[in-house]
């Protein structure tokens, strides 16, 4: 399966809106260009639920900002070697999750040695050789999220 962008971007989220709706809660897709959220959800409290999707087909997701803030979640779909007929992967985080993530996980080793900065937003900022900032973002494999895989109690228990 390899989908043009536009299109595995509306798989992804069509696919985390489904598989909130099977558990009993209502997910609304925002269609628009250049969004922050990709799905609305309304939680218990009556609060309304952001929740980014970020999908991929290939090895990474590719320079992900990441999240921050109390009512947003971050939601990873890996479709890499899946056929139609099998479901994606999920890795499910919450702003703490993210924070930890990129403050104590494997990137954590690279602030230190000055290649990347973590901004107030808690988004990875990579700095180049001349002490410049030349992205905002990190590229994530799979295994650096196992432990966040199938975690929908993050959505579910609000």
């Amino acid at each position: 399966m390899d989908l043009p962008k536009e299109y595995l971007a509306l798989a992804g989220e069509y696919a985390v809106a489904s598989e909130l709706c099977r558990r009993g809660i209502y997910a609304q897709l925002t269609l628009a260009n250049r969004k922050r959220t990709d799905l609305l959800v309304q939680i218990r409290t009556g609060r309304m639920l952001n929740i980014q999707v970020k999908t991929k087909q290939k090895k990474y997701w590719v320079l992900v900002k990441g999240i921050t803030g109390e009512d947003i979640v971050i939601v990873f779909v890996d479709y890499q070697n899946k056929q139609y007929n099998e479901m994606p992967d999920y890795y499910i985080l919450n702003s703490n999750d993210w924070a930890k993530y990129v403050k104590y996980g494997w990137l954590k080793e690279r602030v230190l040695k000055g290649f990347y900065r973590i901004d107030e937003y808690n988004c990875p900022v990579h700095i180049g050789k001349d002490k410049n900032e030349n992205w905002k973002g990190v590229d994530i494999e799979p295994d650096e999220l196992i432990k966040y895989k199938d975690k929908w109690d993050k959505i579910t228990s609000l």
